[in-house]
């Protein structure tokens, strides 16, 4: 299973982009993932929302990468600041 990790912050060495990190080795570590795809927002020069980008015109460039690697993930971990956007708890037992 290949997981995909987004790190939300656009700090450098932000606490979020420390627990995707974090996150995505103990993923590895226990097995529960065989690959993980780490993307940090931090230096990273994407716009906050450019519907343009994804259209089938926006084919090539730096986006092609990031595409093809979370079209490959089977799952994905969001690291943010700690803002809460509803739907299910990720902390709810189970």
């Amino acid at each position: 299973m290949k997981i995909g990790v987004i790190c939300g912050s656009h700090r450098r060495e932000s606490q979020s982009e420390k627990v995707g990190r974090y996150a995505a080795r103990q993923l590895q570590g226990t097995g529960l993932a065989q690959e993980v795809f780490v993307f940090s927002l931090a230096g990273n020069p994407l716009p906050f929302w450019d519907a343009s980008l994804w259209s089938d015109e926006a084919r090539g460039g730096a986006l092609d990468e990031l595409r093809s690697q979370l079209h490959g993930c089977d799952g994905f971990m969001c690291a943010g600041h700690g803002v809460y956007l509803g739907g299910a708890s990720p902390l709810r037992a189970s």
